[in-house]
């Protein structure tokens, strides 16, 4: 059964998007079979995955209304490659649509069958993990991915006071998922585009740390040049570093993190 998990923040500006590329390609390196759903209306992680690549005509809001998500088919997922040597493979993506802004548009979807076609194209296909790319704000997108997709929620965090104070409106999305899916699990939250020099930062990790207690995943993504480097030549930074990279360390730290409290 593939892992699903949901990266969410209440906020812009969170690592979120950089978080799924380098999460997914981590994976893949690993030689897991990778899904990143994108419901972000702006489209970031789906550009980000398909650098360099046309994206599909057909999109999510597509499969929400009932087409194949059949690849063969409707084309709603493009197989990425990253743009220089070694190509990774083993991560699709089914790619975002702006039309999800729409709410009145949206709140029509049937979220029920929206989840069945979902969970039967992974099963179909294989995948071992589910990511998905939360928007920032949309309580009928939330409502759709906790009631019926993921099982799982993870929140990337930047290290200032808006983010932060933003976790506390996050643990009511939680609980109003809830009460959709009662399996919901809050995996914690992490501190991206950290810097270790910056006594803010280092001040923001202990705060959490106090007050979040387990909660807190002490794993911080750093604020470095390479992983925007990585992002911007369409490969995850396991594919554009070596072992003993920093940045490549932190996100395959992440990774084990994540798929640890995700069986317990």
């Amino acid at each position: 059964m593939a892992v699903t998990v949901a990266f969410i923040n209440g906020k812009g500006g969170c690592g979120k998007t950089t978080s799924i590329f380098h999460v997914a390609g981590v994976l893949s390196n690993q030689k897991k079979r990778v899904l990143v759903l994108d419901l972000d209306k702006q489209l970031n992680t789906t550009e980000t995955l398909l650098a360099n690549s046309a994206i599909p005509k057909l999109t999510v809001f597509d499969v929400m209304r009932g087409a194949d998500p059949n690849r063969a088919t409707a084309k709603a997922l493009f197989q990425t490659r990253g743009n220089a040597n070694p190509k990774y493979y083993g991560v699709d993506c089914m790619v975002s649509d702006q039309i999800l802004e729409d709410d009145a548009k949206v709140s029509k979807i049937n979220g029920v069958e929206f989840g069945r076609v979902i969970k039967a194209f992974i099963a179909t296909e294989g995948y071992d993990w589910l990511l998905v790319d939360m928007p920032p704000s949309s309580r009928i997108l939330n409502d759709i991915c906790f009631g019926n997709i993921v099982e799982n929620l993870i929140a990337p965090f930047s290290s200032d006071m808006f983010s932060v104070r933003g976790y506390s409106n996050l643990m009511k999305t939680v609980e109003r998922a809830r009460q959709k899916n009662p399996k919901i699990k809050n995996l914690g939250m992490f501190l991206s585009r950290y810097m270790s020099n910056c006594s803010l930062d280092k001040f923001v990790r202990e705060e959490l740390m106090s007050e979040f207690k387990e909660a807190f995943i002490d794993i911080q993504i750093p604020l470095a040049s390479d992983i925007r480097e990585s992002v911007f030549m369409g490969r995850p930074i396991s594919y554009y570093k070596g072992f003993l990279n920093k940045s490549r360390v932190a996100y395959e730290n992440l990774v084990n993190e994540i798929e640890r409290r995700a069986a317990k």
